[in-house]
């Protein structure tokens, strides 16, 4: 999986692909990759970001951990070191983020159960 956008938006889903490794490069622009439906082929994952005065928002199982090596310059990162704690799953981040943003977040794949109604009114 390999992700370019510059001076604009790029949304990238994955869906039941055999994730191996992946890059994500942003040059003034906004980058979304969806995970949530991929697999990993293996127990680690690297996945290269580099944004610059962009933003890169990266979705995946909240099962999954994530392992960080990304370098920040006057940007912010988040998400980055969270996630499953029991998962063998990790996916690790490397590269650079330059005056932008780079973000994990984390998606429940679980649906919420629906509270069965009461039937005796209070």
């Amino acid at each position: 999986m390999n992700v370019y956008t510059v001076l604009g938006s790029n949304l990238h889903r994955e869906i039941g692909t055999q994730l191996t490794q992946g890059s994500a490069i942003t040059l003034l622009g906004s980058t979304e990759i969806d995970l949530t439906k991929a697999q990993m082929a293996s127990d680690v994952v690297i996945l290269n970001i580099f944004t610059f005065m962009g933003e890169t928002t990266v979705r995946i199982p909240a099962t999954w951990n994530v392992s960080s090596s990304l370098l920040t310059m006057l940007g912010e990162t988040t998400g980055m070191g969270a996630g499953g704690e029991s998962s063998r799953q990790c996916l690790k981040v490397q590269g650079m983020c330059i005056l932008g943003s780079c973000r994990i977040d984390y998606v429940d794949l679980v649906s919420p159960t629906v509270p069965a109604e009461d039937d005796d009114p209070p």
